[in-house]
């Protein structure tokens, strides 16, 4: 068995256990175009940026636990770009996303 194996066997049972929870940061819409910043917990390892473009994902970032404030502010200077261009934003209700960040808990 190989590490990328053993890996892959790890993070299944751990994903079975507990499962990834997502949540929206905020959207943006311009011209039938979609982008999209959420949250992804990653249990006793941290908090996932993820960045998606109509669905899609495009870019990610992983924050260790106790980087959550980090996470936040990265998310917010992606949204700045985005409606620095134009783009119509959607916030989603951050103070309940900011109390689940792995480093709050």
């Amino acid at each position: 068995m190989t590490n990328a194996d053993w890996w892959g066997t790890v993070r299944s049972r751990r994903d079975r256990e507990a499962p990834l929870e997502t949540s929206l940061l905020w959207s943006l819409r311009k011209d039938g175009q979609e982008a999209r910043a959420e949250l992804r917990i990653i249990a006793d390892v941290g908090d996932e940026l993820r960045f998606l473009w109509n669905g899609e994902l495009r870019v990610s970032r992983l924050f260790k636990i106790g980087e959550g404030s980090q996470l936040l502010d990265a998310s917010e200077e992606k949204r700045k770009d985005l409606r620095g261009e134009g783009v119509d934003v959607n916030v989603a209700e951050r103070e309940p996303v900011g109390r689940r960040l792995a480093g709050e808990r």
